[in-house]
């Protein structure tokens, strides 16, 4: 898209950078391997835009949001544990998937024993000792106040991504003191969802890339200086809600 186009080439030259780096053990790799998904939903975010899908793109920004979280825990954290937990819970779900789908006894069996003794020591918490993704979000910098007195992501943009991703009545729902509640898909605040959306993106995205070259010792601080005139100018737009 135009509006994004100068951004997206700058970050994208960081981001080859970055990917060319050569991890030195699982924590590295788990965090360019966090960047490759969050690149490819944000090349989806962008072709739903272009197409006026507003709400896919801003529930697609939801997801690049919990990424940017995920990369942004195990990247400060100095736990060994919490990595190993991170990797496991993987192992959990591949396990669960597998069992409920059918497959073969002895996939299964070959797993069992390591399924049983992760499931014994994480119980019902998730790999970064929680369990929702708010206590995730609180354990990274996003759970910060953006400003005095401005509630942190979680509670504006995420409540709202959610909202639209669990196909509540928020979507259809708008509200004037003169008319009172209203029902409707507008077009207009679909477009607005996917423009707010796509910012967004860019930003939590610049944020964790940046984050990543840190953990990796890079320098590329000029590069990333050099994206602030044009994270400001990127297009804003407000849904008509109330």
């Amino acid at each position: 898209m135009p509006k994004y186009r100068k951004l997206h080439l700058k970050l994208v030259r960081v981001w080859n950078r970055i990917q060319k780096h050569r991890p030195t053990d699982d924590r590295q790799r788990i965090l360019q391997l966090q960047c490759q998904a969050m690149w490819d939903i944000l090349d989806s975010a962008r072709l739903l835009v272009e197409k006026r899908r507003g709400v896919a793109a801003f529930i697609l920004a939801r997801s690049i949001f919990e990424y940017s979280a995920t990369v942004d825990v195990l990247a400060r954290s100095k736990n060994p544990q919490l990595l190993a937990d991170y990797i496991d819970s993987g192992k959990l779900v591949c396990y669960e998937v597998g069992s409920a789908m059918g497959a073969g006894p002895h996939w299964l069996a070959a797993q069992r024993t390591e399924y049983d003794a992760i499931k014994t020591r994480m119980g019902k918490k998730k790999w970064h000792g929680g369990t929702s993704i708010e206590n995730l979000v609180n354990q990274s910098q996003h759970g910060l106040v953006l400003l005095p007195g401005e509630s942190g992501l979680y509670k504006t943009f995420y409540k709202e991504a959610s909202s639209l991703s669990h196909g509540d009545s928020y979507v259809f729902l708008a509200h004037t003191p003169e008319v009172g509640w209203q029902l409707r898909f507008d077009e207009t605040d679909r477009a607005s969802w996917g423009t707010r959306g796509l910012s967004l993106s860019y930003q939590v995205l610049t944020a964790t890339l940046h984050t990543v070259q840190d953990t990796f010792g890079m320098d590329l601080n000029d590069e990333f200086q050099a994206l602030i005139p044009d994270l400001q100018a990127l297009p804003s737009s407000k849904v008509r809600k109330w």
